[in-house]
């Protein structure tokens, strides 16, 4: 997390903006399909449940 906090991720992280995260994490767009796959499963896994 530290790593990911010092490489200014975060106002990337907080816009969904995977592009960019991977870029400063990588340094390139390696592993940007997985990352964007997680992103997805992490939304929908921290979504608040809705009330019917």
């Amino acid at each position: 997390m530290a790593d990911f906090v010092q490489c200014g991720c975060l106002p990337f992280a907080a816009a969904d903006d995977s592009p960019h995260v991977t870029l400063r994490l990588n340094g390139g767009l390696i592993g940007l399909a997985q990352r964007r796959a997680w992103l997805v499963r992490w939304k929908a896994a921290l979504r608040p449940p809705s009330i019917a």
